[in-house]
């Protein structure tokens, strides 16, 4: 681990840094945004698909009786 410690390490400027900082949290933004998208979609999708089978079940019914 010494040997490790001796190696310099480059950064970018802060300014840099900074700019990488703000694209990060904006991504992470994004991808928050994203991930509710998706959780709404198969909220919908699984209600749909409810909505589909009951329809379905129904029109048996009428049919048998």
């Amino acid at each position: 681990m010494g040997r490790i410690r001796s190696f310099p390490i480059p950064l970018p400027p802060l300014q840099e840094q900074k700019q990488i900082v703000k694209k990060i949290e904006s991504l992470f933004k994004l991808c928050d945004r994203l991930e509710e998208q998706i959780k709404s979609s198969k909220e919908s999708s699984e209600k749909l698909m409810q909505s589909v089978l009951k329809e379905a079940f129904e029109e048996r019914e009428k049919e048998i009786f």
